[in-house]
């Protein structure tokens, strides 16, 4: 994964409400790197990965990114990831796991990077306004 795209990955957690200070947040940020890197691997695989590179044990890693996601359903999480990838999620009271988080967040990533440039930069300047507070006038002069 380049740069710019963990630059969008980071935007996007932080706009999902995941707290960058917790360290479910840079658990999951690595094993997303990880799983965009080779998609053949399992959840437990990236867990011992990640807990490895940490010190640490997996299900510590896996409690760690299940209390962010937690958290970032708690303060709007499934309508947040709604907006992101404009779809309707059929269970908006249910709190994803990280599986389904991680292929929810790899669609996007594939969006991003496969999208005709047209859409892509109009879709950059809303999702930058929303991250940065412009006011509805900033966003529409923007495009």
């Amino acid at each position: 994964m380049d740069a710019d795209m963990c630059f969008v990955l980071t935007k996007c957690l932080i706009f999902l409400g995941f707290l960058p200070s917790s360290l479910g947040f840079n658990y999951m940020k690595e094993i997303i790197v990880d799983y965009q890197d080779d998609r053949r691997l399992r959840m437990n695989n990236l867990y011992n990965i990640v807990a490895k590179r940490h010190d640490t044990k997996p299900e510590a890693v896996q409690t760690c990114i299940r209390n962010a996601i937690k958290n970032a359903y708690n303060i709007g999480l499934n309508s947040k990831v709604e907006e992101l990838l404009d779809i309707r999620m059929p269970h908006i009271n249910y709190c994803m796991s990280p599986s389904e988080f991680l292929g929810f967040i790899s669609v996007y990533l594939e969006f991003k990077a496969c999208c005709d440039e047209r859409f892509l930069n109009r879709r950059e300047v809303c999702f930058d306004s929303q991250l940065l507070g412009h006011t509805e006038r900033e966003k529409h002069t923007s495009l």
